[in-house]
């Protein structure tokens, strides 16, 4: 469930229930005459995993002419995700409070809170736990406070350690206990 979540849209279609942040499920049903539906959640910290026939599939969705019933299952996206970081400046008080509490962006955008620790003596090789993703979130953060980074390397997502025999570029597909590990 996503307390965040303040809009829920399945292209025209009435929902049923109507939208309620404490609902994390919908049921929609279309007519012959609708071939496309988009899902449109309003708050980036939500996920929306759509199914036609108990089969997960993307946004939009396009199926054949006829009766379909399309659940859309609403989640929080909040896995976290940890990064050693490191910062051309020693970590602040300042700064720890400003993760703890959300930084609010230069533009105005205003991040959910994350946590951020040393991991260095000298304060400047962190680790910082995201549970949001926004564009270059982690160098927009510390430069609100004048901190520039200089690496990111993620460790982990969810409780899943990231691979570390797997050269950058590499990849391997996940076992389900992995995926287990990544999902919510």
């Amino acid at each position: 469930m996503s307390a965040n979540l303040t809009v829920l849209r399945l292209g025209s279609l009435t929902m049923t229930p109507e939208f309620d942040p404490g609902v994390t499920e919908y049921t929609a049903s279309t007519s012959n005459a609708t071939t496309a539906v988009t899902a449109t959640p309003e708050d980036s910290s939500a996920a929306v995993t759509l199914k036609l026939g108990g089969t997960a599939v993307t946004s939009p969705v396009t199926w054949a002419s006829g009766e379909n019933t399309l659940t859309a299952e609403v989640t929080n996206g909040d896995v976290s995700k940890t990064y050693t970081v490191t910062i051309d400046t020693p970590l602040t008080q300042e700064m720890c409070t400003g993760f703890a509490a959300g930084v609010k962006l230069a533009d105005g955008n205003a991040l959910s809170p994350a946590e951020v620790t040393a991991l260095s003596p000298d304060g400047c090789t962190v680790r910082v736990v995201l549970r949001q993703g926004v564009y270059h979130q982690i160098k927009r953060m510390f430069g609100v406070y004048g901190a520039g980074v200089s690496a990111l390397p993620r460790e982990a997502i969810g409780g899943l350690a990231l691979d570390a025999q797997l050269a950058p570029g590499q990849w391997r597909e996940l076992s389900d206990e992995e995926v287990g590990k990544i999902t919510k």
